[in-house]
């Protein structure tokens, strides 16, 4: 047998395996970076020890995401009608030394948090984007409910399902497109809190050093019903399933109020016509 010390601290006793490279090989892991000396040693028949050492150096793992919000037009202040196209585009910006890609996929991959001020009224909103994946297991891509089976999908229980359009978050069986649609009375089914969980169009995947991804690519007409303008912030998070950080993308606008109706009510109770 060969005992091989990894220099961290721990110490395993292998039994000789078949390897490409020679009679015995094993796989050393540490759990952080830094420099260490393995050392194995092996036991003859006459009790002498044959020993061999190697340095190894673990370089620390740094995974770095940049998340870009392109806003065309981009504007201090829209008007109620105005057409606005948002990309989200994210980069993996990691040093050389990174892991080779960061992997983006799964449920809660991308959102959205905004906050609404008119009038002296604050309030706020969120929305949920997800890369398709199967009902219970939320990291696993799927494009068919048959792929989310146990017999393909071995971390997957049974009667998963695959979700491949947007629904309600917690009834998953309700299509939605806005949150009023997963409330009643549209919603029967629906509890009070739920929201609308949009899913993204395309596929997860492993953004190379240097490289980028489009994760949304939307056209949406802004609007306010209200008198007052509307001050918005929103701020767009995207998690990756190996980077320990989310990352960011903020910006801030406002929408005017719509003009007044030409017929006003007077002191009187009568409309009155504004010149």
């Amino acid at each position: 047998t060969i005992t091989i010390d990894d220099g961290s601290g721990d110490v395993a006793t292998l039994d000789p395996i078949d390897c490409p490279s020679g009679p015995f090989c094993t796989v050393l892991q540490y759990n952080s970076a830094g420099r260490f000396t393995a050392v194995g040693s092996v036991e003859l028949t006459d009790g002498s020890l044959l020993c061999d050492k190697l340095t190894v150096e673990v370089p620390g793992v740094v995974n770095v995401g940049q998340l870009t919000a392109i806003i065309t037009p981009r504007r201090a202040t829209y008007l109620p009608g105005d057409v606005v196209n948002v990309r989200l585009v994210y980069k993996n910006v990691s040093p050389r030394k990174g892991v080779d890609c960061i992997e983006l996929g799964g449920a809660g991959a991308l959102s959205c948090s905004e906050g609404i001020s008119v009038g002296g009224t604050m309030d706020s909103r969120s929305m949920s984007f997800d890369f398709r994946h199967c009902s219970a297991t939320l990291t696993q891509f799927c494009e068919n409910d048959a792929q989310c089976a146990p017999s393909i999908c071995h971390t997957c229980s049974d009667n998963e399902r695959c979700l491949t359009k947007s629904h309600c978050s917690v009834t998953t069986t309700q299509g939605c497109s806005h949150d009023s649609e997963c409330a009643p009375p549209v919603c029967a089914r629906c509890e009070d809190t739920e929201t609308c969980t949009r899913v993204l169009e395309a596929q997860p995947v492993c953004v190379r050093i240097g490289r980028s991804v489009e994760l949304l690519n939307e056209t949406v007409t802004v609007d306010n019903v209200l008198p007052d303008t509307a001050h918005l912030s929103d701020t767009w998070t995207a998690t990756a399933l190996n980077d320990s950080m989310s990352r960011q993308a903020s910006f801030k606008y406002g929408i005017r109020g719509k003009k007044k109706s030409r017929l006003q009510a007077g002191r009187s109770g009568r409309a009155r016509r504004i010149k």
